[in-house]
């Protein structure tokens, strides 16, 4: 039996009432030269059973015990045997030509390594509160969206399908807490051309449960640490994830203090009024953004935010690349600063 085209992964932890139109939007894509590879990250609430039940012929269930999103990702794409490999979320629809529009712009495109798409936004009902489109926009733009988080978030992980040896060559994802996907694409971006469709190919699930102010900070960080790490292995050739673990950590606990300081407080309220306006309360939301702008001043809005993490994040990766290339006997090159 020849290989499939393309391998759709899937991670499922108690995803709930959701997975059976999450999976049958897979199943029904109009491109079918797929295998659809669904790692059950230690379910208990019957989702695997529930994927068994749909019988269909392309689905291969895995059974895992718990270990988290990172290590069922990993676990999938070790079994992938797909030439082009595609993310989806157990609680998100994929639009019916998804597939076969991202074959056909990697088949045309040699050039590109990754494909990902805009995305209409659902709430947990279902019903359609958004969108998030970038139209013209270039792979250069991705990676400055990925490094410093400006109003478009570049890459929705569920809507990319990338080409295998991109993932083969990065050695799958890593460990890295609430930013496995940011710490990937970065990664990815030395080697590899991005392009980002001008259409919606996926139903992007948000629910309105609020985020926590210390998960808030928690993503926040992570997501800075994974452009910070970036940034210094670009200017000094140390990866300080992998091969400097405790002054990673040491510079985490850096940029928490600072951010918690200069940036999280007024994000966290930015994203309560904006995520009242997602849900459809806008009157909730005026008053929450008000309420934020009143405390917490331009730093509510949200270039406020993205230009104080933009500050913390140069400014650490600059010292960090100094004394490491100090270390090593070297300067830091004057085209190679950051800026």
């Amino acid at each position: 039996m020849n290989n499939p085209k393309v391998t759709v992964l899937m991670p499922v932890y108690n995803v709930g009432i959701h997975l059976h139109a999450a999976a049958k939007s897979i199943l029904t894509q109009t491109f079918t030269d797929f295998e659809f590879i669904v790692v059950d990250d230690g379910s208990e609430d019957g989702s695997p059973e529930l994927i068994e039940r749909m019988a269909d012929p392309r689905i291969h269930l895995i059974r895992a015990p718990h270990g988290g999103l990172v290590a069922a990702l990993n676990l999938g794409m070790s079994h992938a045997k797909g030439e082009y490999l595609a993310r989806m979320d157990a609680d998100d629809i994929a639009h019916p030509e998804r597939l076969a529009l991202q074959v056909t712009h990697l088949d045309e495109r040699p050039d590109i390594g990754l494909v990902c798409s805009n995305v209409t936004i659902i709430d947990g009902e279902g019903n359609v509160t958004g969108k998030q489109v970038e139209p013209n926009c270039t792979a250069e733009a991705l990676v400055e969206g990925l490094l410093y988080q400006r109003r478009m978030k570049p890459i929705i992980h569920p809507s990319v399908m990338m080409r295998r040896e991109v993932f083969e060559t990065l050695g799958g994802y890593r460990d890295f807490k609430s930013a496995e996907d940011r710490d990937f694409w970065l990664r990815a971006s030395d080697s590899y051309r991005f392009s980002r469709l001008n259409q919606a190919l996926l139903s992007y699930r948000i629910h309105a449960t609020g985020i926590s102010r210390e998960k808030g900070a928690e993503q926040a960080v992570s997501s800075a640490m994974a452009a910070l790490n970036y940034l210094v292995y670009r200017g000094s050739k140390v990866d300080l994830f992998q091969d400097q673990p405790e002054t990673f950590q040491a510079t985490a606990k850096t940029v928490r203090t600072r951010m918690e300081t200069e940036v999280l407080d007024a994000a966290v309220a930015f994203r309560a009024a904006r995520d009242e306006f997602r849900n459809g309360s806008r009157i909730k939301g005026c008053i929450a953004g008000i309420a934020a702008l009143l405390r917490h001043g331009r730093r509510a809005l949200p270039n406020g935010s993205v230009m104080g993490t933009r500050t913390i994040i140069n400014e650490l990766s600059a010292d960090l690349i100094g004394k490491l290339l100090g270390a090593q006997g070297l300067q830091q090159p004057r085209s190679q600063k950051v800026s």
